[in-house]
């Protein structure tokens, strides 16, 4: 038998959709801070816009390239580290 309490459901869903807020906005906020430029992240208040500079940070991510901050590792240099170590380890258990 199946209770309609339409309090008890509204309440229960209220909680949900905060639970999700609380874990999806810090995510949402970090991929927009990778699309602004370093001036826009470090001078308040940041946008809460994605801004244009996806490309150009996401590139230099990758290749280890235009950091402000001293020496910045390629991304894509450590992924192909982690799969060789992950194939060895696999090959490994084999």
């Amino acid at each position: 038998m199946v209770e309609r309490r339409p309090l008890l459901s509204a309440l229960s869903h209220l909680v949900l959709i905060l639970g999700v807020l609380v874990v999806a906005f810090p995510l949402y906020l970090t991929f927009v801070a990778s699309t602004l430029s370093l001036d826009d992240i470090i001078h308040p208040p940041m946008s809460l816009l994605p801004g244009s500079h996806l490309v150009e940070n996401y590139a230099a991510a990758w290749n280890g390239t235009g950091s402000k901050f001293g020496s910045s590792a390629p991304v894509g240099r450590m992924m192909v580290v982690s799969l060789i170590t992950a194939l060895v380890i696999a090959v490994g258990k084999i």
